[in-house]
C-alpha cells in the first residue's frame, strides 16, 4: 500500500516538471513570436503613418514636418502640415489644393501618385501643395484657410475637391486608429487594434470638437480677404454618382460668391473611366494622374 502511494507521488511530481517544462517552453515561444511579429510590423511600416494634432479647428491635422513609409509606400507632411514634398512659400506661383481623403491619398499611394504632386509635375512654373486629412469636410479645410490666411495669403489659387459627403457638419478628432496624436509604444498592438477593434469614441471630447457654421459665409469672407487669390470648387462624384451622371451643384448655396469657380468631374467624361476608381470613391494610381490632368484644364480655363 505505502509502496503504490509512493508511486503514485512518483508519477505526480514528475508530470508536474514536465507540465511546468511545457508551460514555460509556451510562453518562450509566445514571447519569441511576439517580439518576431513586433520586429517584422516595425520593417514593414504597418503602423507608420502620419500623426495627428488634435484641436477644435480643423478638428485633427498631420503634425507638421514629418514623413515616413507604410509598406513600399512613403509619405511626407511638410512645415505648414500639407501633404507635400516641398516647403511653402508664398510668391504668387503656388496652388493649393484643398479636401478629404481623395487628395489626401492614404497607405495605398506612394507620395509621387497622390493628387498634389501629379499635379505639381504637370505645371510649369507652379507649386502645387495639398492640405488635406481622411474624413475632412469642407468646413475643415475653411478652418485651416482662416487659422493660416496671414500665411497663405499671396497664394496664386486654392482649389477645394469636394464630394458630396463633405457638405455635413466638420468633422472632430475621436479615433486614434485612423488619426493617431502620438507614436504607438507597441507597433503590432497599434495595427492589430486599428484593423480589428480600432480605438475610437462615440462622441468627440469638447476641447477637439469642431463648431457647426454657415461654409459660404466663411468661404465668402475669405473671398474678400484674398482678394488676389482665384478659389476654385471641384465638384468630384463617387462611382456611383459618376455611373448616374449625377449633378452635385444643388449642393451649393445659390449666394456663394461670385469670384468663385465651380466644376465638376461629370463634366469632364473623356479623360475620365471608371475604372480611376479603387473603390466605390477612392483612387488609383491611374486615378490620381487623370484628376490632376482635369484640374490642370480647370486652372487654365477659370
Amino acid at each position: 500500500m505505502c509502496l503504490l502511494i509512493f508511486l503514485r507521488l512518483f508519477i505526480y511530481n514528475d508530470l508536474m516538471k514536465i507540465n511546468k517544462k511545457i508551460i514555460w517552453r509556451f510562453f518562450i515561444i509566445l514571447l519569441i513570436l511576439i517580439i518576431a511579429l513586433e520586429a517584422l510590423t516595425r520593417l514593414l511600416g504597418i503602423a507608420d503613418v502620419p500623426l495627428r494634432d488634435s484641436n477644435s479647428v480643423t478638428g485633427y491635422i498631420p503634425k507638421s514636418s514629418q514623413s515616413g513609409r507604410f509598406l513600399t509606400n512613403d509619405w511626407n507632411i511638410n512645415a505648414m502640415q500639407m501633404i507635400s514634398t516641398k516647403e511653402f512659400s508664398s510668391d504668387n506661383n503656388e496652388i493649393l489644393l484643398a479636401g478629404d481623403s481623395i487628395i489626401y491619398g492614404g497607405n495605398s499611394l506612394k507620395q509621387k501618385d497622390r493628387v498634389g504632386e501629379q499635379l505639381d509635375s504637370i505645371m510649369l512654373d507652379i507649386n502645387v501643395f495639398t492640405i488635406a486629412d481622411a474624413s475632412w469636410g469642407f468646413k475643415n479645410s475653411l478652418n485651416y484657410l482662416e487659422a493660416n490666411q496671414e500665411k497663405l495669403f499671396g497664394i496664386e489659387r486654392i482649389i477645394f475637391i469636394l464630394n458630396s459627403g463633405d457638405f455635413g457638419e466638420p468633422s472632430s478628432w475621436r479615433c486614434g486608429s485612423f488619426h493617431p496624436i502620438s507614436k504607438p509604444v507597441s507597433h503590432l498592438i497599434f495595427a492589430v487594434r486599428k484593423y480589428f477593434i480600432p480605438q475610437c469614441l462615440a462622441k468627440p471630447k469638447k476641447d477637439t470638437l469642431v463648431k457647426d457654421y454657415n461654409a459660404t459665409r466663411k468661404l465668402n469672407l475669405l473671398v474678400s480677404k484674398f482678394k488676389n487669390t482665384d478659389f476654385i470648387i471641384f465638384l468630384y462624384q463617387n462611382r456611383n454618382e459618376y455611373k448616374n451622371k449625377h449633378n452635385l451643384i444643388k449642393l451649393l448655396d445659390k449666394d456663394i460668391h461670385t469670384r468663385v469657380g465651380v466644376y465638376q468631374l461629370i463634366d469632364y467624361s473623356p479623360i475620365w473611366k471608371n475604372k480611376y476608381y479603387s473603390d466605390g470613391i477612392h483612387l488609383t494610381s491611374e486615378g490620381t494622374a487623370a484628376l490632376a490632368k482635369i484640374l490642370k484644364r480647370v486652372t487654365n480655363a477659370n
